[in-house]
C-alpha cells in the first residue's frame, strides 16, 4: 500500500481510500498557540529574548511528550488499518528530505519546515520502521521526486497538474482526483511496476526497497520513458 505523508493536510493518505490518518487537528493547533506566545515573550536588556521560566518549560516539555504520543498513535493506526486490510507491506517517501519544505502552513499560520521540526517529523521514518516490524509489517521507501506532479493515469509529469493542493488535474489526458491519493498511488507503483522497481530502487534481505543514489534528472527521464513505452 502507498502512503503519502502529507504535512500540509493529513498525516496520511493512501493508495487504499478506505485508510486515511489525520492529525489530532485541535491540538495541533493548540500547540502551535502555545508555542506563539513563547515566540512573544519579553527581552533582556541586551534585546534578547528571555529564556523560558521553570513553568513554562515544564509546560513545554510536557507539550512534547503529548505531540509525540500523538504521532506515536497515528503510525499505530495507520499500521494497524492497514494489516486489518490484508496490506503487509507499506511504500512511503524517503522522509529524511522533509526539512527542506520552506513553504507556509496557512491553517496553523506557521512554516512548514518549522512544524516539521516541532512534530519531530525527521525521526518518523524510524518510528514507523520499527511500529511496522512489531506487527509484522515490511517498510519501503522511494525516492520521492515527482510523485505529486506525476499522473498516475498516463504518466505525464508537470507542476501544473497539482494546481491546488487538493487537486490533481492531468494537463495531458484530464485525469482527476484527489492529489494526495494520486501521489499514494504513484508511490505505490514505483515497487509495483517492475521496470521502475529495477531501475529506482535496491532490494534488501527483508524483501524491501531502498532508493539507488540516483540525481533528479535521472529519475524523470526513468518515469517519462516508461510510461512512453507503456
Amino acid at each position: 500500500m502507498g502512503v503519502d505523508l502529507n504535512i500540509k493536510n493529513n498525516l496520511f493518505a493512501t493508495s487504499d481510500k478506505n485508510i486515511e490518518i489525520d492529525y489530532d487537528r485541535k491540538m495541533l493547533n493548540d500547540y502551535v498557540k502555545f508555542l506563539k506566545k513563547l515566540d512573544n515573550r519579553e527581552k533582556d536588556e541586551q534585546g534578547k529574548t528571555k529564556k523560558l521560566g521553570k513553568k513554562r518549560n515544564k509546560i513545554y516539555q510536557k507539550w512534547q511528550v503529548r505531540i509525540q504520543n500523538m504521532i506515536i498513535e497515528k503510525i499505530v493506526e495507520l499500521v494497524k488499518n492497514a494489516k486489518k486490510r490484508g496490506y503487509y507491506h507499506l511504500v512511503l517517501e524517503d522522509l529524511e528530505l522533509l526539512g527542506k519544505l520552506r513553504s507556509d502552513n496557512l491553517e496553523f499560520s506557521i512554516n512548514n519546515g518549522r512544524l516539521i521540526r516541532l512534530l519531530n517529523l525527521s525521526s518518523i521514518k524510524n518510528r514507523i520502521i520499527n511500529i511496522a516490524y512489531k506487527y509484522g509489517v515490511n517498510i519501503s521507501f522511494i525516492h520521492p521526486e515527482y510523485t505529486s506532479q506525476t499522473c498516475n493515469k498516463c504518466g505525464c509529469i508537470s507542476r501544473k497538474n497539482r494546481q491546488t493542493q487538493e487537486n490533481f488535474k492531468c494537463i495531458k489526458c484530464d485525469f482527476s482526483e484527489n492529489a494526495d491519493f494520486n501521489s499514494a498511488v504513484n508511490i505505490k507503483n514505483r515497487i509495483l511496476l517492475d521496470v521502475l522497481k529495477d531501475k529506482l530502487l535496491t532490494i534488501n534481505n527483508f524483501s524491501e526497497f531502498r532508493n539507488k543514489n540516483l540525481k533528479k534528472e535521472i529519475i524523470k527521464f526513468t518515469l517519462e520513458n516508461y510510461y512512453r513505452v507503456s
